[in-house]
């Protein structure tokens, strides 16, 4: 028998012991109920267009009524960090509550349109990234910086989502247990937008992993899935049957299953 084993036999023989000759008398008695505080939390963006919207931050205590937090829109001391605010997701892990969103639409280029003007960008132009930010109480933010993407010829990097590892696959990925499962093109030329007109320049999803808790040094990402589709915000969720993932299908038929008056 296992020492852990043994130690609770031996506690749980001891109390029934001592508790043969006490008579148990149950009366009710008033706790103070605990205040109510928010327990969930959900990030968004409501203008993607310029970076100085802000970052939108709603609590609920019953995932029906949400209200926005005090400072409601919080802007982000991020400088020069970017063009646009877009595709916020957060994450609990280490103590802090980590959050990941879009800085650019197109690589390198600091404008806020899906029309890429590759010819604009210059040799001084940022790379690959997305942007982070940390905080304790979902109000006050520190370590905004941005995220650089070692993946090479990426025309964008779009929707950084969280997703917290295991043991396992901690271990196949390296790094920490807290990982960005992001969209991006990778393709040389890069298309000129990324609609209809991206050919076999199809987007997939990729994942890194965090090394630490100050989001200074990041594993190589590596491909996620491929499904033959181009495939973009895609989400990692877990149940009892597995992981599953979710995302936007880019195949731009939603015209077929359009309702008719008729």
């Amino acid at each position: 028998m296992a020492p852990r084993v043994r130690l609770a036999v031996a506690l749980l023989t001891t109390v029934v012991i001592i508790c043969l000759n006490v008579r148990w008398n149950l009366r009710p008695i008033a706790l103070p109920r605990p205040a109510k505080t928010h327990a969930f939390a959900f990030v968004t963006f409501t203008d993607g267009r310029t970076l100085g919207e802000g970052l939108h931050v709603l609590g609920s205590t019953d995932g029906r009524r949400w209200t926005a937090l005090a400072g409601d829109p919080l802007v982000l001391k991020q400088g020069e960090l970017g063009v646009v605010f877009r595709d916020p997701s957060i994450a609990w892990h280490g103590g802090y509550f980590h959050l990941a969103f879009t800085t650019e639409l197109c690589v390198g280029l600091e404008r806020p349109g899906f029309d890429c003007h590759w010819e604009q960008r210059s040799a001084h132009a940022p790379p690959a990234r997305f942007g982070y930010a940390r905080s304790v109480d979902l109000v006050t933010w520190e370590n905004v910086r941005p995220v650089a993407v070692e993946l090479p010829n990426a025309c964008n990097v779009w929707a950084p989502d969280w997703v917290l590892l295991d043991a396992a696959e901690t271990a196949a990925l390296g790094g920490g247990p807290l990982a960005v499962v992001f969209s991006s093109v990778v393709a040389s030329p890069c298309p000129a937008n990324f609609g209809p007109g991206v050919g076999n320049a199809i987007s997939r999803p990729y994942v890194t992993t965090m090394h630490g808790l100050d989001a200074a040094r990041w594993t190589a990402p590596r491909l996620l899935f491929d499904f033959g589709e181009s495939s973009i915000d895609a989400h990692i969720m877990r149940s009892n049957n597995g992981v599953h993932a979710v995302w936007k299908s880019e195949q731009n038929v939603c015209r077929e299953f359009r309702w008719r008056a008729d």
